[in-house]
């Protein structure tokens, strides 16, 4: 009797991981930005005259919720592209011993710098977390983020679309509800 419990205490540890690990927040808003990213990349790309545009694309419908400004969508790629972009999050906060480390990372890969920034922004707008405290968080998660990350587009490049986001991003670029969205990030118009 006890081996059996024993193994159904195992069996729901072992559950429980998996769908903790599928329902991380760093780990989900990696997944759907490479998602958006990959679809408007694959359905709509001809209507995207730079990377950069696709990038602040992904990161609008990504993040509509929120109502992020388009400009401050902008300023965290150009962030993300220089690399430092943990710098820009930090300046502000007195020097550390936990912090210095941050401060002197360098990331050349723009997409995963542009998804830590873009948890970055939605973790300060959902939490009360000083902003070094939510940098650091980000930070710590980092290779779970690049996991999900390739692990999202393995799933796309095999076929495995989600629907929803799907849906998502083609009512973002047919729909007249985000044409002046569309026309204010340079979407060239459909």
């Amino acid at each position: 009797m006890w081996l059996y419990f024993a193994i159904i205490i195992v069996i729901l540890f072992v559950i429980f991981s998996i769908l903790r690990n599928r329902l991380n927040n760093f780990v989900f808003i990696s997944r759907n930005l490479i998602y958006i990213y990959e679809i408007l990349n694959t359905e709509h790309k001809k209507y995207f005259p730079s990377d950069d545009t696709m990038l602040i694309t992904s990161g609008v419908i990504d993040t509509l919720r929120y109502n992020f400004s388009i400009e401050e969508l902008r300023s965290t790629l150009e962030r993300a592209k220089s690399g430092e972009c943990y710098i820009s999050n930090l300046l502000n906060e007195p020097i550390t011993n936990k912090n210095i480390e941050l401060i002197y990372k360098k990331h050349s890969n723009t997409l995963l710098n542009f998804i830590l920034e873009i948890e970055i922004l939605i973790f300060l707008n959902d939490s009360s977390f000083s902003r070094q405290e939510v940098v650091q968080s980000v930070l710590s998660n980092k290779k779970k983020i690049e996991k999900a990350m390739e692990q999202a587009k393995t799933s796309y490049e095999s076929g495995r679309k989600p629907t929803s986001l799907y849906r998502v991003v083609s009512n973002f670029m047919t729909s007249g509800e985000f044409e002046t969205m569309r026309n204010e990030i340079g979407i060239i118009p459909i």
